[in-house]
């Protein structure tokens, strides 16, 4: 068998779900599209979800050199082309690569006599960056440019001077800004102020209702109705003062 190995799912872009591709004999009938493969996901550590693909036809290597394709069993065609200890064992190698690394990797393997090889691995190119954090903690990032209506990337010049002008702290990733609302999100009070203010973009009070029925951002414990945090725990941006000089120092 043969197939690839995606250790962020480049569906979902979700980093922690690794996606893996599998048929019977070599890879070139996947890579050219000439059969289906079975769709394996695992989430840590364990099966998330498989689907069964028909796969009528394979392609082997042939003794005296050369290939050829040929018919699968009927009996053979809907059953699973990795057992589920398969799966996870070829997941743990994908993290471990992924680990090597260091970014999600696009990874071609094969199997034979009950090894696996590693034929190929190469970053994912089409994942969106994650702006940096230097925590292990949720972070939820809302687009500064699309709240602005400005859906294209900012060239570099315009990102520095955004972040020269403005106060609150924000991330930079393919050429876009960010603003980390994770804080807003632990209080009840912030949750229902930050959707009432991001409320006009029916697609992003969407997205912030589906993050906060997952719970993805935890309420402060024993204090669900607590005020929204203050300066300095979120990314919110800090009132200017009255001051006339602001404009002219800043052209300076």
């Amino acid at each position: 068998a043969s197939g690839i190995i995606f250790t962020a799912d480049p569906i979902t872009t979700n980093r922690k779900l690794l996606s893996i591709d599998a048929g019977f004999g070599l890879g070139e009938a996947l890579v050219s599209g000439l059969v289906s493969a079975d769709c394996y996901k695992v989430q840590n550590g364990q099966i998330a979800d498989k689907r069964i693909a028909a796969k009528k036809l394979a392609i082997y290597g042939r003794k005296q050199g050369g290939t050829e394709t040929k018919q699968i069993d009927p009996d053979q065609q809907m059953s699973q082309t990795l057992t589920d200890g398969q799966i996870l064992q070829l997941a743990r190698i994908g993290r471990q690569i992924e680990a090597h690394f260091g970014q999600p990797q696009d990874i071609e393997w094969c199997l034979a006599d009950d090894t696996f090889y590693i034929v190929q691995s190469r970053p994912i190119t089409t994942l969106y960056p994650i702006p940096e954090a230097n925590d292990q903690e949720n972070h939820v990032y809302l687009s500064v440019g699309h709240q602005q209506m400005m859906t294209d990337p900012i060239k570099p010049l315009g990102l520095s001077f955004y972040l020269l002008i403005t106060p609150a702290p924000m991330r930079k990733a393919g050429g876009r800004l960010f603003v980390d609302v994770a804080p807003r999100l632990t209080t009840r009070a912030g949750r229902e102020t930050l959707l009432n203010t991001v409320g006009a973009d029916p697609l992003t009070k969407d997205a912030l209702m589906t993050v906060i029925e997952r719970d993805f951002i935890k309420l402060i414990p024993n204090d669900q109705t607590a005020p929204i945090p203050g300066n300095g725990q979120t990314d919110m941006p800090a009132q200017f003062e009255n001051d006339p000089t602001i404009v002219s120092d800043l052209m300076k």
